[in-house]
């Protein structure tokens, strides 16, 4: 089972993604969070595969400075930075 945590401030996209997620063999959300700082907090605590992320939240810049450090890909609702590689 590939462990998931969903990170969004708009509760919808949370819910969607986390809705979707239930429809994939092999998926599973073990948490949610409506913010970057309770997220890294989980992070720092426990292990999971993949991260579905709203990096356009607040904080978001300076916590991914002091934790995430491997996004492979991001996503975006806006079209000039739609995908974009981290490395």
């Amino acid at each position: 089972m590939i462990k998931a945590i969903i990170v969004d401030d708009d509760e919808l996209c949370r819910t969607v993604i986390n809705d979707l997620l239930e429809e994939v063999d092999g998926f599973e959300c073990v948490a949610n969070f409506g913010n970057a700082l309770d997220a890294f907090k989980f992070l720092n605590e426990n292990v999971v595969v993949v991260v579905f992320l709203d990096v356009e939240m607040p904080y978001m810049y300076s916590a991914t400075k002091k934790g995430l450090k491997n996004i492979a890909v991001r996503f975006s609702e806006y079209e000039d930075i739609a995908l974009a590689k981290y490395f």
